[in-house]
């Protein structure tokens, strides 16, 4: 009762406190980054967005952004369309230095736009109509371990929305549902191998029976997560399979011992 408990405290409210405090220590990582010239996220993943507009579909790449002042740096925007055969066709892209979400609108900073045939044209500021919001862009810019237990379904609903992918999202939603299972599975395994009396030998090999239990558990955990990731299994088998069956061989073994 007690792991379950711990469980549950530790989804709901330490895993909050925990996202809030990785979006503090990214804003400061943006700022240091900044007032140092250095380059920003040089390795990391780089961010990819897609909107639709009245001329078909926007394709928004960055190369970081920093979430508090809804800003996406070295933007470059795609723009495509549809030509007469309901083909997709390449319109246009713009490049700035920085774009800020406003409501409404971005505001690009140092922009410079590109057409087919066309000699670019540069804008100190520009201003493009947007249907983003604030709390959306935050959204699809955190990653999935910093988001908050509470905030996990509404981003995961926002992003479908968009036409997102949203395997990530669910996967750290089951992961967190899934927690308080997983922990009083490992307590089952704890009280499973502390059964048999020290007298009767083989203290030491059920000592590192139930470790290894113990280890296989976040191992199997991990190599189902990585499965469900690339679509191999769904979400919800990915993270409840292997605390599940642990619990339940645990509660097994407990009922084989007690009844001798």
């Amino acid at each position: 009762i007690l792991a379950i408990l711990l469980g549950i405290l530790s989804a709901t409210v330490l895993n909050p406190g925990a996202a809030w405090l990785n979006t503090q220590f990214e804003a400061e990582r943006v700022a240091i980054s900044r007032s140092a010239g250095a380059a920003i996220r040089a390795n990391a993943d780089n961010i990819w967005l897609r909107e639709a507009v009245p001329t078909g579909s926007l394709i928004i790449h960055a190369k970081d952004a920093d979430p508090q002042s809804a800003e996406l740096l070295q933007v470059t925007f795609f723009y495509y369309g549809e030509n007469a055969a309901g083909e997709v066709v390449f319109q246009k892209r713009i490049d700035a230095k920085k774009a800020q979400l406003q409501p409404g609108f971005w505001h690009l900073s140092g922009a410079a736009e590109n057409q087919l045939g066309a000699l670019p044209i540069r804008h100190s500021n520009l201003q493009i109509e947007t249907r983003l919001d604030r709390g959306s862009l935050l959204e699809y810019l955190a990653a999935a371990p910093s988001l908050s237990f509470w905030d996990l379904r509404r981003v995961i609903e926002h992003t479908k929305a968009a036409k997102l992918e949203t395997r990530r999202y669910e996967l750290q939603w089951y992961r967190l549902l899934a927690l308080p299972l997983t922990l009083a599975a490992m307590a089952i395994i704890g009280a499973a191998f502390s059964f048999r009396l020290t007298r009767l030998g083989g203290a030491l090999g059920m000592v590192i029976t139930g470790g290894s239990i113990g280890f296989l558990l976040y191992f199997a955990g991990d190599l189902l997560a990585a499965l469900g990731a690339t679509k191999v299994l769904p979400p919800l088998i990915a993270t409840w399979a292997a605390p599940a069956f642990v619990f339940f061989a645990g509660l097994a073994r407990i009922t084989i011992v007690e009844d001798g």
